[in-house]
């Protein structure tokens, strides 16, 4: 989820570094990769939680973690691409 996300990150920098918008393209699609990863990551801890008390906190900071990535590689991502491209902050 950290690679895909990281992945993303770096492709709207190298758009804005190109001035190229074709580079990040395909971003809507690694968006929905990293929201059904987010959301298997909390099933899977949800399950341990329920099966061992012990797990509760272990698996709330790996459910928090999925949420913080998820947020970095979120829609927001080609937006703010989109848009320093066009000077504006925002896209057209």
């Amino acid at each position: 989820m950290g690679e895909v996300v990281d992945g993303m990150i770096a492709d709207v920098l190298v758009a804005f570094e190109r001035e190229d918008l074709a580079v990040i393209a395909n971003i809507q699609e690694r968006e929905e990769v990293v929201d059904a990863l987010r959301y298997s990551i909390f099933r899977e801890c949800l399950t341990y939680m329920m099966e061992d008390q012990k797990n509760i906190t272990r698996c709330t900071n790996y459910v928090m973690i999925a949420r913080y990535l998820e947020r970095c590689g979120g829609p927001r991502v080609q937006d703010r691409g989109e848009g320093a491209l066009h000077g504006d902050g925002r896209p057209d």
